[in-house]
């Protein structure tokens, strides 16, 4: 990854038309956004635009968290150690959950790398993060699906489309196809339908394209919904006209509170949908309920292993361990070392 020394930017060629260490730390943060925020930390890619937008968000948060300690950090180029410790302790002091405060981390070592200081910051045990402080469960343990949770998902989502057609139909291709929220929010259905399948493409995690067969009457009848609810939208997209994509999705949280659902407990989300999708078509492709959906043993076996490459093709991720934070652990897995789905909505 570049720093933005190697950038014209450094020079003046920003935004605010002057050198780089004459802003002030929260326009240099603005700058740092706008020309390095979309590059990968470790590998020749783009990150999301929402990994981008949530950098430019903690960042500036942290700014201000630096000078409410005290330490207000005129230039970011003279970050240390005593600026990522104080900014570690608010996390801490806080009561971010681990998932949050390794992500900001991460958010933490792409800002000051970005700033020409690669390696400032350290492991999270030299500023006092306990292993268990930052450790995750990237195994489900139980079904995280609607149903998994006593929710009839077919019943909430022809409520959600009661109440409003782009945000349910939003769900019920997250239901049919384990869109990702996103995804769901930007697909464009009259392109993205070959006839057999769904190509998706839009809004998908490091730009892969993957495609999810067409198979069951219910999948052709929630993309023809689609269809024709995206004809006037701009881009073909299921963004509502006069909104913008945050907006489509705002709305599809207020309309799952509508229909009752309890957001923010476990499985009760947009996300519980695609958990649901990849527990259906495991058990489609194994024959047999996944180990979330029965107590029983951990399976292994030429089935399971099957079974969880499809799932894994279906739900666009490379890692064939990711499936099981939606299906459980198999027998000798090792667990993935990292989940970042859309929330992966």
């Amino acid at each position: 990854m570049q720093t933005i020394q190697d950038t014209v930017a450094m020079t003046g060629s920003n935004r605010y038309g002057r050198p780089f260490d004459v802003l002030d730390a929260r326009k240099q943060v603005t700058v740092l956004v706008e020309v390095l925020g979309d590059s990968h930390l470790h590998r020749k890619k783009p990150v999301s635009f929402k990994t981008k937008k949530e950098r430019a968000r903690f960042s500036q948060q942290a700014i201000t968290e630096l000078r409410r300690a005290g330490l207000n950090i005129r230039n970011v180029l003279n970050l240390g150690q005593r600026h990522i410790q104080a900014i570690v302790d608010w996390m801490l002091a806080s009561g971010m959950s681990p998932a949050t405060i390794q992500t900001r981390l991460s958010i933490l070592r792409w800002l000051t790398t970005a700033a020409g200081k690669r390696g400032l910051v350290l492991s999270p045990d030299r500023y006092g993060i306990k292993p268990d402080d930052i450790g995750r469960v990237y195994v489900a343990q139980t079904d995280k699906s609607w149903d998994g949770r006593g929710v009839d998902s077919a019943a909430a989502v022809g409520r959600a489309l009661e109440l409003d057609a782009y945000a349910g139909t939003s769900l019920l291709l997250m239901k049919e196809f384990g869109l990702r929220l996103t995804e769901a929010i930007l697909i464009r259905p009259r392109v993205s339908d070959t006839g057999a399948s769904l190509v998706v493409e839009e809004g998908t995690k490091g730009g892969r394209t993957r495609v999810v067969p067409i198979q069951f009457e219910s999948q052709r009848q929630a993309i023809d919904r689609a269809k024709a609810l995206s004809v006037g939208t701009r881009g073909g997209a299921l963004v509502p006209p006069g909104r913008t994509p945050q907006q489509a999705r705002s709305r599809i949280y207020y309309i799952c509170k509508k229909v009752g659902l309890a957001i923010g407990q476990v499985g009760l989300n947009p996300h519980g949908l695609r958990h649901e999708f990849a527990n259906d078509l495991y058990e489609q492709e194994a024959g047999t309920p996944s180990v979330v959906r029965v107590a029983s043993r951990i399976r292994n076996g030429s089935p399971d292993e099957r079974a969880r490459h499809v799932v894994s093709q279906a739900l666009g991720h490379k890692r064939l361990s990711i499936t099981a934070a939606y299906t459980g652990p198999r027998t000798g897995a090792t667990p993935p070392s990292s989940v970042s789905d859309e929330g992966e909505s």
